[in-house]
């Protein structure tokens, strides 16, 4: 979760579904209740837990769908290209990528998943314009945390809308709104100039679908999960 509450993608995915703006469940028993009336989810949750007595509990159905989200991967050519492969990508990727890390994107967003692995303050350029969800804070009610999220993966960046912690922007079109994004437009409009790509906003440097050709465009919308980037790539 973005306030980081959840230590566990089982923990996590318990929450949704009690959450009264999400599934609205009335509780843990009622969800079960639901469950065991269908013979097919019986017989599944004693094949899966078969040394349980009671197989159908709520703890078993967090475990059952942090199984499923474990195994929600993606590999691609950015995945070869690091295991040695440097002909699959092309030059333009290529600068993509040397673009991405001397702008500091890497600082944050690195590792398998090219991000979710830190906090960060959101507004940190520019103030946040919608302060309602603290972030942190509402966690460890430290001052210090207040509008701190978990910062994102990038992997299927193209896939993965609504964007940021409190959705507010619905697709990476919708991002050129600049009131909305503050410091990650500048970001955005630094990577252009620095690539040498003219200032047209989110749409021209992250959506190679419609604009190709752009380095960083290539980056974000293709090594990080774009449409056209299948394994094995067809």
């Amino acid at each position: 979760m973005g306030d980081g509450r959840a230590a566990s993608v089982e923990r996590q995915a318990k929450g949704p579904i009690l959450n009264a703006v999400e599934m609205a469940m009335p509780g843990n028993r009622g969800v079960m209740k639901v469950l065991a009336a269908d013979a097919k989810y019986r017989a599944m949750f004693k094949q899966a837990f078969p040394d349980d007595a009671k197989p159908m509990t709520y703890d078993n159905l967090g475990k059952a769908i942090g199984a499923f989200e474990r195994k929600l991967v993606t590999p691609s050519r950015w995945d070869r290209f690091l295991y040695g492969e440097d002909s699959v990508l092309t030059n333009e990727e290529k600068a993509g990528f040397n673009t991405f890390v001397s702008v500091g994107c890497a600082a944050c967003h690195n590792g398998p998943y090219v991000g979710g692995g830190m906090f960060q303050k959101a507004g940190l350029v520019n103030p946040w314009p919608d302060t309602t969800d603290v972030g942190r804070a509402a966690v460890t009610h430290q001052p210090a945390d207040r509008m701190v999220f978990k910062e994102p993966s990038l992997r299927n960046v193209e896939r993965t809308g609504p964007y940021f912690h409190d959705g507010k922007v619905a697709s990476l079109d919708a991002a050129e709104d600049a009131a909305l994004l503050g410091g990650l437009l500048a970001f955005v409009r630094r990577v252009a100039r620095e690539a040498g790509i003219a200032e047209t906003g989110y749409r021209t440097v992250l959506n190679t679908n419609r604009h190709g050709g752009q380095a960083v465009a290539h980056l974000h919308a293709h090594i990080l999960g774009g449409r056209q980037m299948g394994w094995p790539p067809g």
